[in-house]
């Protein structure tokens, strides 16, 4: 069953509506129109109490502005794109620098996810979203349609297709950009959840936190969850590949190619599983190391690493770098992507 409801109404006078999906006992999926976001996630856990595991607000207006981009819908590019520079058939495109003045970050200012998206087909398990983005939107160049469209099952997994197609060649790299609190939105940190993601390889950053134009074995490296370990375990220890940005905000490229299993996070202290499959090159895991917000829902503080986002993406930059497979979406054809987030209890 989705119930549609009346989320609140931004500053500039945008409505925000909201669908909550319902799943299996105890559990439920809420959807804004804000940014496609996935507002609120809660499944039981191993006593069947319900939690809250995912990070949002409960106020339209702090949706509009959404500085840490909680359940986001990101695009048309997510993740960094060097000098906020492209070229695409020739012709230079210059894109918002909004990463510290250096790199353009998740489109800039104005990405897909503080867009207001439209209705699409609303079925008994799940809505579609739809959103048009102009010619020269954000700076790319060609009119772009996608469609979203959010499921949630009677076994509580969160399913998200995405589809679109452009007019002229341009970039297609969406992602999701919820985070996860398995033991609790608010309800401390992260570091100690178990996670296992299976990689053999990650992508090391340049001076300016962008991707560096090759893969490293994780073989010996705190990028090493091939076996499933704490994600604070290496965070805590002070490692070298971790203390610039206090935590892991790292590309994974994951094994295999196709829909598989990329990985799964356990919380410590409820047992709630949340495992990740996707039909993406890789996932970028940010372990949520400045959130620092004290407007969480419910009234709850959402502390540095008190959620980990984990997205499935292209490599970053890798419209500028022929290293890495292109998020080059030609036109005529048109980008798919599936990912589930299916939650169980251990």
């Amino acid at each position: 069953m989705v119930k549609k409801w009346d989320f609140g109404k931004t500053s500039d006078g945008r409505d925000v509506a909201a669908y909550t999906i319902y799943g299996g006992p105890g559990a439920s999926a809420t959807i804004l129109n804000i940014g496609c976001v996935v507002q609120s996630v809660v499944v039981p856990d191993k006593n069947g109490n319900p939690v809250e595991v995912t990070l949002g607000y409960d106020d339209a207006e702090l949706y509009a502005k959404n500085p840490c981009c909680y359940g986001g819908l990101v695009g048309r590019n997510c993740n960094r794109i060097r000098g906020g520079k492209i070229t695409i058939d020739g012709i230079e495109y210059s894109l918002a620098l909004n990463d510290e003045g250096l790199n353009n970050l998740h489109s800039g200012p104005n990405g897909f996810q503080f867009r207001i998206w439209k209705e699409g087909k609303v079925t008994d398990n799940s809505v579609e979203l739809l959103l048009e983005s102009p010619e020269g939107d954000q700076g790319y160049p060609g009119k772009m349609d996608v469609a979203v469209t959010m499921t949630f099952t009677a076994d509580n997994a969160l399913i998200i297709d995405y589809r679109a197609e452009a007019d002229k060649d341009t970039i297609a790299n969406f992602t999701n950009h919820s985070y996860w609190n398995l033991n609790g939105a608010g309800e401390g940190l992260v570091d100690g959840h178990i996670a296992c993601i299976h990689a053999d390889r990650f992508v090391p950053k340049a001076a300016d936190s962008v991707p560096d134009g090759t893969f490293c074995d994780v073989t010996g490296t705190s990028m090493d969850f091939r076996q499933p370990k704490k994600l604070g375990q290496d965070i805590l220890a002070g490692d070298e590949l971790l203390i610039k940005d206090g935590g892991y905000d790292h590309h994974f490229d994951i094994n295999g190619e196709g829909f598989r299993e990329a990985c799964y996070v356990l919380g410590d202290k409820t047992g709630i599983k949340m495992t990740l499959s996707t039909d993406a090159d890789g996932v970028q895991m940010y372990t949520g190391n400045k959130l620092n917000d004290p407007n969480g829902s419910k009234g709850k503080f959402f502390a540095d690493r008190g959620g980990v986002a984990i997205e499935a993406q292209f490599v970053p930059n890798s419209i500028n770098d022929p290293a890495y497979k292109t998020s080059l979406l030609k036109k005529g054809d048109v980008f798919t992507q599936k990912t589930v987030y299916a939650f169980s209890t251990v």
